[in-house]
């Protein structure tokens, strides 16, 4: 996915990207340093870090609203609300800009979950 570069820290640490409008803060993991503020990278997203301990029950309820976004928390740290939308090698979930792996596994698609990703990270696309 296209994103525009922002501003890094370094690599490895924060890093804030505008993708489809949205600004998240992600962890460097692109080679942010060589990039100027206004630069369009190819990258893509992925949970570096679940919330450990939340209850998968949990997960599958907490989206009654059958959103698809990411809330951010703190830092780059975010609520996922998204869709199972594959289950094949991993459950993936649609989470509007991106799509994430879900911290567990299921055999359903089509359920709308939300979950917690401590560190969304950013990667150059293979």
């Amino acid at each position: 996915m296209k994103a525009i570069f922002i501003k890094t820290q370094g690599d490895y640490l924060e890093a804030t990207l505008l993708i489809d409008g949205q600004p998240l803060v992600v962890m460097d993991e692109f080679g942010g340093s060589d990039l100027t503020a206004g630069d369009t990278v190819d990258i893509c997203l992925s949970a570096g870090l679940c919330g450990d301990g939340e209850d998968q029950n949990a997960m599958l309820v907490n989206n009654s609203e059958r959103e698809r976004k990411l809330v951010q928390l703190n830092g780059w740290s975010y609520r996922a609300f998204g869709v199972v939308v594959d289950i094949e090698d991993e459950t993936l979930v649609d989470v509007g800009v991106s799509l994430l792996e879900a911290p567990f596994d299921t055999r359903i698609t089509g359920e709308y979950i939300a979950f917690t990703v401590e560190r969304l990270d950013a990667h150059l696309m293979p």
